[in-house]
C-alpha cells in the first residue's frame, strides 16, 4: 500500500471517496503533502479558499475516539504536520477520511478519500 504522501491520483468530486492508505511511525512527526497538477504534471494552484482536513476515527472496540487536523493549503500543496503526541494517539486500524472543500465558502466539505491506518515499525 502507497504512503499517503506518494499519492498521485486524478480526482472528479462527487464520484465517491477514493482510497487512501496512511502509514504511521510511532514516535515520528508525519508530514504528508497532497500536490496538485494538471493533467500535463504541470503544478496547479488550489482554488483560493480551499480547506481541507483529516479525520482520524477509531472503530469498535473504542469508536468514541475521534479527532480533526485542518491542512494547511498553499499553491499546489495540501499539507499536514501531526506532532508525535498527535500522532501516537491514532490508534492502528481506525478509519482515515480526508474532506476537501473547494467552494471557498464555507459549506460542507466533499468526501475526497477515505481509508485505514497502518501503524509501522
Amino acid at each position: 500500500m502507497p504512503p499517503a504522501s506518494n499519492l498521485t491520483n486524478q480526482v472528479v468530486l462527487g464520484d465517491g471517496a477514493l482510497p487512501v492508505w496512511v502509514q504511521l511511525k510511532q514516535g515520528s512527526v508525519w508530514r504528508p503533502t497532497i500536490t496538485r497538477t494538471d493533467a500535463n504534471g504541470v503544478l496547479e494552484d488550489w482554488p483560493a479558499g480551499t480547506t481541507a482536513s483529516i479525520v482520524f476515527t477509531d472503530q469498535p472496540p473504542n469508536p468514541a475516539f475521534s479527532v480533526s487536523y485542518a491542512a494547511t493549503v498553499t499553491g499546489p500543496n495540501i499539507s499536514w504536520a501531526l506532532t508525535v503526541s498527535q500522532n501516537a494517539g491514532v490508534p492502528d486500524g481506525c478509519l482515515v477520511q480526508v474532506y476537501l472543500d473547494q467552494s471557498g465558502n464555507g459549506t460542507a466539505p466533499d468526501l475526497w478519500m477515505s481509508g485505514t491506518v497502518t501503524r509501522v515499525s
